[in-house]
């Protein structure tokens, strides 16, 4: 049991493209945006294209579904600008709208506030600890929500705030969690005014350390390794550079998708590409694939190839996988990533 997803904002990344394989996402005053000028970093990062996500008031983006478990804890850095607004949620864990965890501010305007524990819309306290304004915290949920009744709890810059709430009588559990994700929603007070969210985590257990405060780096491809199959760039020669950034005009293709197909692309070593040679949580592989052939997303260490879940890709639409790896990882550890076909 461990992490089970990630994610890291980058300057190539925008709101359009996130919605585009999977995500979900409304900006009803001022469109998300990916900003450099407020980042969750540290001392000695290298990162060229660390960036937060900058989100007016009352906008949202909805990580896509099994990108969260049905036990275990969902954690974000956030840096409110100016004023918090009440109704806005910070941080939510759902299945559907519906089926939710979540916290909140509990204060319009006011600097420092408190926060409210949420479980299936049923308020479960106000913490005593305050959240401020222009510094980074880091808010987590500790939660379990695989049977009818839930748990939760609530965490700030590694501390517990909010003790274990529990609700009986939800009639609908979580079930499955191929039906899971995270929102994250400026609860910045004001048209426009921003808040900043460093990046997304998320474990499937409640025995996971989910309060650890973690930064989360995107790190590309930069070199071609090896392939199975015939894959074929659709500009150049190489299959990195049409990997990423990524976009759906460029790719690399393998018209005919047999069993057992893939490519392998290089990633440059973790200390080098970070600045730092830092503890390592965990790897997340993420692939983005159409054509309507199954697909896992893949990582290796030098050594051998770890996969994510099956997915079936869209037809004509890009579909969204990923593959994590959280054991024998150091920052001397090889990185190789791609895409097989199962």
């Amino acid at each position: 049991m461990a992490m089970k997803w990630a994610w890291a904002f980058s300057t190539d990344q925008s709101a359009a493209k996130l919605v585009a394989l999977g995500w979900t996402s409304t900006t009803p005053h001022v469109a998300t945006t990916m900003d450099t000028s407020v980042k969750h970093t540290y001392t000695g990062d290298a990162v060229s294209k660390r960036a937060s996500a900058k989100m007016g008031s009352s906008s949202y983006l909805t990580t896509p579904f099994n990108t969260a478990h049905t036990d275990g804890w969902v954690a974000v850095p956030i840096n409110v600008a100016t004023g918090f607004y009440a109704p806005m949620t910070l941080l939510k864990v759902e299945a559907t709208g519906s089926n939710s965890i979540y916290v909140l501010p509990v204060t319009t305007g006011a600097s420092p506030t408190t926060l409210a524990l949420y479980v299936n819309n049923v308020f479960q306290a106000n913490s005593t600890a305050t959240i401020a304004l222009n510094v980074w915290h880091y808010v987590a949920i500790k939660y379990s929500a695989s049977t009818s009744t839930w748990t939760a709890s609530l965490w700030l810059d590694g501390a517990e705030i909010v003790t274990t709430g529990t609700e009986t009588g939800v009639s609908v559990p979580f079930g499955s969690a191929a039906v899971t994700r995270i929102l994250i929603m400026a609860p910045s007070y004001g048209v426009g005014v921003p808040a900043y969210y460093g990046g997304i985590v998320s474990y499937d257990n409640v025995s996971d350390a989910g309060e650890t405060v973690l930064f989360c780096s995107t790190i590309e491809p930069t070199s071609d390794d090896s392939t199975v199959g015939t894959w074929t760039p659709s500009t150049g020669t190489d299959d990195y550079a049409v990997a990423t950034p990524w976009d759906t005009a460029t790719y690399t293709e393998d018209t005919a998708g047999a069993s057992g197909d893939l490519v392998r692309m290089g990633c440059p070593s973790i200390s080098s590409h970070l600045g730092i040679s830092p503890t390592v949580h965990a790897i997340v592989s993420q692939a983005v694939v159409e054509g309507g052939a199954d697909f896992q997303a893949l990582f290796n260490d030098g050594t051998s190839d770890s996969v994510g879940a099956t997915v079936t890709s869209g037809g004509s639409a890009p579909t969204y996988g990923y593959s994590t790896v959280t054991s024998g990882l150091t920052a001397s550890t090889t990185v190789k990533v791609g895409v097989k076909v199962p």
